[in-house]
């Protein structure tokens, strides 16, 4: 099988102790722009370290965070508002206590 083709990026060739998730990140940035090998993710990464850039793509990166969140939030508040006019239902079916 094709290194483009696998489903999870390799682990490194030598033994070196790296986050999984930062293999996992470089293995995309390299699929994304067709890059030839990890490295050449990890120097654009380094590149961008101490860039006002880095701060621009973390941004766009969280906002895709933030937006489904958002969106997370308003299926539970929907979620919410049924249960609680469920809830007046049936309070008033069950009428006063006392």
């Amino acid at each position: 099988m094709a290194r483009a083709e696998r489903d999870t990026p390799p682990g490194p060739t030598r033994a070196v102790r790296v986050p999984e998730e930062l293999w996992r990140r470089l293995w995309e940035l390299k699929e994304e722009l067709g890059l030839r090998s990890l490295g050449d993710a990890a120097r654009i990464l380094l590149g961008l370290a101490d860039s006002p850039l880095a701060a621009v793509a973390l941004v766009f990166d969280l906002r895709s965070d933030v937006k489904s969140l958002v969106s997370e939030l308003r299926r539970l508040n929907r979620n919410m508002e049924r249960l609680m006019e469920e809830w007046e239902a049936v309070k008033k079916l069950l009428g006063p206590r006392g």
